[in-house]
């Protein structure tokens, strides 16, 4: 490990040499290349983490060039996961990155990311996040939900039983069709950059020290509001209830 790479951030008391040497024998998983998974994959490379693992199915369009950080207009037309893989190649020639072109589920899920210290969603809608929920349960992976529309968004840590689980605070099986999305409501890029910036953080603070914030983070930054705010596992949860009792550990 070149350390005059990450000697800005090892002069950090919170993470220190022993913090970075944590990172870098770390796994990361993401799931989604877009607007939130490409600032936090950005990120996490720039972080020194030693191993990440990315998915996407999506081809690079015009239109998400406005807030996906690392394409440009050159890459319009190719892989997301491909595109992003050989960029952070050269961000950063130190760590170790896979990509997978190919739309995650249930069946593929443990093949990928199976071996993964921590998962993060950078995903864009609630079937797969639901799907998350229960394979991370299933497999003791801790995982970091994150999610933005229009100028706002939330981070929150999900690992029970140290945590609520997604179900827990979203107790509905459906997502009505009235919730706000990026093509009915648009979306501007900073939501993306803070939303992802908090969450690659929860990450970082997890890796090196296995802290779990245990609230949930949500901001508007148009409007500057930030909350944070505790919601405890529903003891009538369908998934945390039952799976975590008898989940597989790694």
């Amino acid at each position: 490990m070149n350390l005059e790479r990450y000697s800005r951030q090892i002069a950090f008391e919170r993470i220190g040499i022993s913090g970075q040497n944590a990172l870098k024998g770390s796994t990361i998983g993401i799931i989604g290349c877009g607007a939130l998974g490409t600032n936090i994959l950005d990120s996490i490379a720039r972080s020194g983490v030693g191993k990440i693992i990315i998915c996407d199915s999506d081809i690079i369009e015009l239109s998400n060039l406005q807030r996906q950080k690392l394409f440009t207009e050159n890459d319009i037309g190719r892989s997301k996961s491909k595109t992003a893989e050989q960029i952070i190649k050269n961000i950063n020639s130190q760590v170790e990155i896979k990509s997978f072109d190919m739309r995650v589920d249930k069946n593929n899920f443990f093949r990928i990311y199976g071996n993964c210290d921590l998962l993060l969603d950078a995903t864009d809608n609630f079937e797969t996040r639901f799907m998350i929920n229960e394979e991370c349960l299933l497999h003791n992976i801790p995982w970091i939900f994150s999610g933005i529309t229009s100028s706002s968004g939330q981070s929150a840590f999900i690992y029970p039983p140290k945590t609520s689980c997604l179900k827990c605070f979203l107790n509905s099986d459906t997502i009505p069709e009235t919730l706000p999305n990026t093509v009915r409501n648009g979306i501007i890029s900073t939501i993306a950059s803070a939303i992802s910036s908090i969450s690659v953080t929860k990450a970082i603070k997890y890796l090196i020290r296995k802290e779990i914030d245990q609230e949930i983070i949500y901001m508007d930054i148009w409007t500057f509001d930030f909350k944070k705010f505790f919601v405890p596992s529903n003891p009538r949860c369908g998934v945390c209830s039952s799976l975590h009792k008898g989940r597989n550990t790694k």
